[in-house]
């Protein structure tokens, strides 16, 4: 006689395999939306790395196909299952890229039509023949061209995009909305490049290099031939000239989004230019044109900034016209300078809407204190924070971390207070906080293994307070060198640092 577990599987098993096929199908597409989209894949220097991208959950509507003949039917008959596919190609699958991208037109076969989206990362770490996966992918884009979306191929060599630049130029692709293209060199992007020029639905393009950013290779967008007054998101990895920019701009009136870098030249004065639709904004660039390109612009929905200074001299906001003009309605900020010549709490004034705030400066304990004691009446609204930081080695790691846990203690549960100031400002309670730790890692790594038994119980201590306050909620990562040192609850803090 079955056992009442067993009677339950099976009664179980039975009301799964009694689903109707319309709701199954609905089942299986809500399961794939819900999964975590996969980052795109950067351009890896090794095999292994390359690896490391081919994640799993993009074969997910494979995986419904193996769990019996049923699901599999109204697994082949659900589009919406197989509209998008990304596949990573490295040199250790060079004898099976092929057979990869034959996959590729058994999936989309099956998608929706009008919405196709094609993601194909190559990982290449030393030249080859490619020209075998250059008329594959080629082939392959040619005959999904009125029913792809979107197109986006990174990590290429030059002679795959070459290739796609001709399939673009010769096809008709009316339902494109996004092309992400990612060449080897900056040689592609050096010649008369129009193949996206009479794209009628074309909003998002993204274009850029493997290569380095260097300050004497320009990206010429004078040699691009876009649709600039369609356009919403534009993002050009390579650097390029503030006075182009600045008339490449002109002509896009709908952008929302923008991603540039910008080399050291200098530039006249250029008549102001208002973009009344663009919210996110990001820019690499040296101070030397900072300041000139930024005044010229006025962005009345901007709320997400994201700046890049490469070099010194140090960049001053509060001299910015830009920054006065916005800053109070930004609120997300990531910044990464070498130095800031005022003070942060200055600056902090202006910021009183931002609730996301990266800083990809070296803050030492000294500075670190300050935003204890400063950062809680000047930053409001802030849930999400991000900080790069280091201690020299006449400070102690006991005194930075006790520094770090009063900070988050004091944003993520404030005290009852009865004082009128608390009343008005009531701080946002952080939500996210991640650490970088700069600090070099074998340094640290003696100095926890040097500590006396009262300094190591008390060093464990606190960081269990902290790890108290990620148990709580808190989403919290502190990381040295790509480690996070809370993630154990149980080794001591040394044994931690020696694995």
């Amino acid at each position: 006689m079955a056992s009442r577990l067993e009677q339950k599987s099976v009664a179980s098993a039975g009301v799964i395999w009694s689903i109707p096929p319309e709701t199954l199908s609905e089942i299986l597409v809500r399961c794939l939306d819900a999964k975590t989209p996969r980052k795109r894949p950067k351009y890896a220097s090794n095999s292994q790395a390359a690896s490391a991208v081919e994640l799993s959950s993009h074969n997910f509507p494979l995986y419904l196909t193996e769990i019996s003949s049923w699901w599999r039917q109204v697994a082949l008959s659900t589009p919406a299952l197989w509209t998008s596919v990304q596949l990573s190609l490295t040199d250790r699958s060079a004898q099976q890229n092929s057979r990869i991208l034959g996959l590729t037109d058994f999936w989309l076969k099956r998608g929706i039509k009008g919405k196709l989206e094609i993601d194909v990362a190559c990982f290449f770490p030393f030249p080859y023949d490619s020209s075998g996966e250059a008329a594959s992918l080629g082939h392959l884009v040619d005959r999904y061209s009125v029913d792809l979306r979107l197109i986006c191929l990174t990590g290429l060599p030059d002679v795959v995009l070459q290739r796609i630049h001709q399939t673009l130029a010769h096809n008709s692709f009316d339902n494109v909305e996004e092309i992400e293209l990612e060449a080897s060199t900056l040689e592609v992007w050096s010649t008369r490049f129009d193949a996206l020029e009479t794209l009628p639905c074309l909003r998002k393009v993204c274009l850029g290099t493997q290569d380095t950013i260097h300050d004497t290779v320009l990206h010429d967008l004078k040699l691009l031939f876009l649709p600039w007054h369609q356009l919403t998101h534009f993002c050009v990895s390579n650097p390029t000239a503030p006075s182009i920019c600045l008339d490449i701009l002109r002509q896009c009136p709908q952008l929302e989004f923008v991603k540039l870098s910008l080399i050291a030249m200098s530039f006249k004065d250029a008549p102001s230019l208002t973009l009344p639709n663009l919210c996110r904004l990001q820019l690499y660039m040296f101070p030397a044109v900072f300041d000139p390109f930024l005044d010229t612009l006025h962005l009345p929905s901007l709320y997400d900034l994201n700046l890049s200074l490469s070099s010194l001299p140090p960049w001053n906001p509060l001299h910015s016209d830009f920054w006065r003009r916005h800053a109070a309605q930004l609120r997300q900020l990531a910044l990464q300078t070498p130095a800031m010549p005022v003070p942060f709490s200055r600056v902090f004034h202006t910021m009183s809407q931002t609730s996301s705030l990266t800083l990809k400066t070296r803050m030492t304990p000294e500075l670190l204190g300050r935003w204890c004691r400063e950062a809680e009446p000047l930053l409001p609204a802030l849930t999400h924070l991000d900080l790069q930081i280091i201690y020299p080695l006449d400070i102690s790691l006991l005194n930075c971390v006790r520094m770090i846990l009063a900070f988050l203690t004091e944003r993520r549960n404030p005290p009852p207070r009865s004082t009128l100031d608390w009343l008005l400002s009531k701080p946002a309670r952080l939500e996210r906080v991640e650490l970088h730790d700069a600090t070099d890692y074998h340094m640290r790594s003696c100095e926890l293994i040097g500590m006396d038994g009262s300094l190591a119980v008390a060093m464990e201590i606190e960081f269990d307070r902290i790890r108290a306050l990620k148990t709580g909620g808190l989403d919290l990562q502190w990381e040295i060198d790509g480690k996070d040192i809370l993630v154990s609850r149980d080794a001591p803090v040394g044994s931690e640092m020696d694995a």
